[in-house]
This record gives structure tokens, sequence and C-alpha cells, in this order.
């Protein structure tokens, strides 16, 4: 379900995405096309209805020209469009396209089978329970920002 994102509060799951990002791999199809920095993007407005380009800037803690690069091939793709609201034509709002939610749903599923599948095989049982643990804690306390 989509979250609305305030104008100026990064999220605090920039904390993990240097680690995580690893696991974000763009499908054989795109794998040419696409950057990390236009997967975090894809990844990002999955989990958002949309972004103007400062908020997805900070967001990402990317600048907002670093962004707005990052994003122009995204549209061009068909993954993202551009869009304007009526009372205030002058901000500029991305949100995924049909074939940006596949990408994302890929790119969602991918991430959790690369995942488990270090899990399974890094950590020994104890350590997988005490990463289950600490990501449910986690997710309860960053539910609650």
């Amino acid at each position: 379900m989509p979250v609305p994102v305030s104008d100026d509060t990064p999220s605090p799951l920039l904390l993990l995405l240097p680690l995580l990002s690893r696991f974000l791999t763009p499908p054989a199809h795109l794998s040419a096309r696409l950057t990390k920095t236009q997967l975090l993007i894809v990844t990002a407005l999955s989990y958002h209805e949309s972004f103007h380009m400062s908020q997805l800037a900070a967001y990402l803690s990317f600048s907002k020209e670093q962004a707005t690069r990052a994003a122009a091939p995204l549209v061009e793709a068909g993954l993202v469009e551009r869009f304007a609201q009526s009372e205030n034509r002058t901000r500029v709002f991305l949100r995924l396209t049909a074939e940006g939610k596949t990408l994302a749903d890929e790119l969602r599923a991918q991430f959790s089978s690369h995942l488990k599948a270090r899990v399974s095989t890094s950590l020994s049982e104890s350590e997988q329970l005490e990463l289950r643990e600490a990501a449910e804690t986690l997710v309860r306390l960053l539910s609650k920002i």
C-alpha cells in the first residue's frame, strides 16, 4: 500500500539501502538499460504512490539533479511517468506506470529470493533466528515513525 511522504524527512530505511541494494539487480531484459540508482527509484516508487523530485531526492539521499537525471531514462522507457497536480503545476511528480509496477514486483521477488538464499547459506540457525527477530523489531519500530 502506498505511503505518503513528508517533503523534508528522509526515510529511516536509508540506513539499510547500502546493505540491501547489492541484492537489487535488473532483470536480464533490462540489465543493459538500468543503473542501481534507477532500480532504487523504481523500488522507492513502489512503496509510495508518487514523489515530487525534491521528495525523491531526500528519500534516497540524492541531489535533486541526480534524481532528475536518473529518472529521465525511466520515463523514456515507460517505467515511470511525470505529472503535475492542478493546484501547483510547477512541481513535477513521478509515479510508476503499469510496466514499472511489474518491474517493481519482479525486483521485490528477486530481492527476497537472493536474500533468503544468502541468509540460509551464510548464517547459522541461531543467527537466522536473531536476524528474523531483529528485522521484526526494526519493522515494528519504523512503523511508529
